[in-house]
């Protein structure tokens, strides 16, 4: 079997902090000061609405791509923090423009040009999506501001862009890719361990990647702590949603200066977080054909190296077939212990869809029923998640990949 196992440096996985970028910049050079000025504020133009003078208002920097730092590690820190400012200030933009409102659903939607040119620019450079995705969100979006020798926390961790309600959602999803990196180490070694034949190795790296899932699990319990269910609905969720059918912008959005053809794109997931799918991949958990063509969708919102970095952890050698083919007990049940600890992650995640939207919009009841009828044709689907996939319902996509990852743990 030859060697596969992929090394994180070759896919911008950092060793330190995982899927985010490692010592990311809050500040970009002089000239890029007014979307940083924007920005920066962003939260408090959209409670005073002024979003959209702010925009009109901007200056076109028509010289953007010209005046990045020399250095190419500092230049793509550069365009990763760019790509921040202008994807909260386009989303601003469009549900303040009327993202929210029934007009925007009969018309194409533009962007002015001082905004569009860049944002879709950078974007496409840097392999992203113009919406709000991890990247925009999480991946680029942190400091760490105090304490800096201690390992990373919520409490040492602050964001760099936010909009109403939403900072804590943003920190709470920053310290899950923090919490993943044991995981992925794990992931690696578990994969070493496969390729040598040795089974206590491959026990210890196990262990690893579940109590990696299981300190994401502490970390996603705590989101309570600093958002309810009604500012999430009604603060955040607008934020994160995306363009085209499904949305309550159905015809999508024209770049002016990049194209007159509307743009089509789907809005933040959890789906989207790369953390979640390495797991999958390296514990072989294969999911039914219609959720799996979603989360096949969403890798295009990722980060290519790391869309990259899953496909390579689905090659051999298989942890799973390893284990499968394996007549030590100890090992399987090490094996379902950390399929069983993803199942739990799921059904936790699944209890947090109900309780930050499906609650708050009245699809169900504060004591769990379903209470709603489909909305009528044209407007946002409730029972979708910001990314499009179906969550109410028997076999929603949530219970659906649940159902397939129960099925990998009694299946070894």
């Amino acid at each position: 079997m030859s060697d596969n196992i992929p090394k994180l440096k070759d896919y911008m996985v950092s060793e330190k902090v995982g899927f985010l970028l490692e010592d990311p910049l809050d500040t970009l050079p002089g000239y890029y000061r007014p979307w940083q000025d924007i920005a920066k504020n962003i939260g408090s133009f959209i409670e005073a609405r002024t979003v959209v003078e702010k925009v009109d208002g901007m200056p076109y920097l028509r010289e953007f791509d010209s005046n990045w730092s020399e250095d190419e590690v500092t230049k793509r820190k550069e365009r990763c923090l760019a790509y921040v400012f202008l994807t909260f200030i386009g989303s601003a933009y469009i549900w303040q423009q009327g993202g929210s409102d029934k007009t925007s659903k009969e018309r194409v939607m533009p962007i002015p040009e001082q905004l569009a040119v860049p944002w879709h620019t950078i974007s496409k450079d840097l392999g992203f999506k113009p919406v709000p995705c991890m990247a925009s969100v999480a991946l680029n979006n942190y400091q760490v501001v105090k304490e800096k020798d201690k390992p990373i926390s919520i409490e040492n961790l602050e964001v760099i862009c936010t909009v109403p309600c939403a900072r804590w959602f943003f920190l709470v999803t920053i310290q899950v890719e923090v919490d993943a990196v044991s995981g992925i180490q794990a992931i690696l070694r578990g994969k070493r361990a496969v390729l040598d034949g040795d089974d206590d190795k491959l026990k210890e790296a196990i262990r690893g990647i579940t109590e990696s899932i299981a300190k994401i699990m502490r970390t996603s319990q705590r989101m309570s702590e600093g958002l309810t269910g009604d500012e999430f609905y009604n603060k955040v969720r607008p934020f994160l949603a995306g363009y085209g059918p499904g949305t309550n912008i159905p015809k999508g959005i024209v770049f002016k200066g990049v194209s007159e053809t509307p743009l089509e794109a789907i809005g933040g997931s959890a789906a989207q977080s790369s953390t979640i799918q390495c797991f999958d991949a390296a514990l072989g958990i294969t999911h039914n054909e219609k959720p799996q063509a979603y989360l096949d969708k969403v890798r295009e919102y990722m980060p290519p190296e790391h869309r990259n970095f899953i496909k390579a952890l689905w090659k051999e050698p298989s942890i799973r077939d390893y284990v499968k083919r394996s007549e030590n007990e100890e090992l399987k049940q090490r094996y379902k212990n950390a399929v069983e600890t993803l199942l739990d992650f799921r059904k936790l995640h699944y209890g947090l869809v109900r309780s930050y939207i499906l609650k708050p919009a009245g699809i169900i009841s504060r004591s769990g029923a379903e209470v709603t009828a489909s909305p009528s044709v044209g407007e946002a689907k409730e029972e979708e998640g910001t990314g499009g996939q179906r969550i109410v319902g028997k076999g929603n996509f949530l219970e659906d990949i649940e159902g397939t990852t129960e099925a990998a743990m009694n299946d070894v």
